[in-house]
């Protein structure tokens, strides 16, 4: 499909390999990382080679400026001659086996943990390392839509249709949470009827012989009011409501 780009990028790879300058900078650096100046023979040597050399790169992020290590040099060589990003595995490949090959394409859909934490969420990136064509871009659009769907967790693409003014639904959220007003103790209602017929005495009297006729009352700030207070308009209670509901759906939906 990318047949053309393949071509374009290994001319650049076989115009390079033929330059006295380039390969003249390959041989230092081959002498240099105890490579084979034509390079291994076969893949079990290099193989050999790259877990030697592992073996003895530390952990540190200085290990990888270390002038003897392949990927260092082979960066060097990249930048050198001007060549994009994605040229840089074969490059290394070249130094070790003397093998010429090239990038099939020039994107890189990529998936990969957070880059800017070291938590283990997952992102999905397009890397671009020239100016694509439309098929190229078609394609590597493609790839990413199947990497989102397989990999991202759904809240990152959750729909948050209808859509909301946010900080009007956190203000009507506020007010909701400030609904209860105040709690009072009040007589109910037969101990209403006993001070009404028979006065304060026998209602103090039945009150004290009967606690539980006391009945715990929870005043509330009703959505009436809040529609009130923040539209003018006591009509819009119900709008109220459901907005605060669909606050606490979206806030679980995304954060759980």
């Amino acid at each position: 499909m990318f047949e053309k780009v393949y071509q374009e990028n290994l001319f650049i790879m076989k115009l390079l390999t033929t330059q006295p300058e380039f390969l003249n900078d390959v041989q230092k650096i081959r002498k240099k990382i105890k490579i084979p100046p034509d390079g291994f023979s076969n893949e079990k040597e290099k193989n050999e080679w790259i877990r030697h050399s592992l073996e003895k790169l530390d952990t540190n992020s200085d290990s990888l400026r270390d002038k003897k290590n392949l990927f260092y040099n082979a960066d060097f060589l990249r930048k050198k001659y001007q060549l994009r990003y994605n040229f840089l595995s074969y490059i290394e490949r070249y130094l070790l086996l003397s093998k010429i090959d090239a990038p099939k394409i020039n994107f890189d859909v990529s998936l990969g943990p957070d880059p800017k934490s070291f938590r283990h969420d997952k992102w999905v990136s397009i890397k671009a390392y020239a100016p694509l064509s439309k098929e190229e871009i078609r394609q590597a659009t493609k790839k990413l839509r199947e990497l989102q769907i397989e990999f991202l967790p759904p809240k990152t693409t959750l729909d948050l249709r209808p859509k909301m003014d946010i900080d009007l639904a956190i203000k009507i959220e506020q007010e909701m949470i400030k609904r209860i007003k105040k709690i009072e103790k009040r007589p109910n209602s037969y101990l209403q009827i006993v001070r009404k017929q028979y006065g304060e005495k026998e209602y103090e009297r039945t009150k004290k012989l009967n606690p539980s006729y006391i009945e715990t009352v929870i005043i509330k700030y009703t959505s009436i009011e809040i529609a009130e207070k923040l539209f003018k308009n006591k009509d819009k209670a119900n709008s109220v409501r459901k907005t605060y509901s669909l606050l606490q759906k979206r806030r679980k939906q995304l954060f759980g």
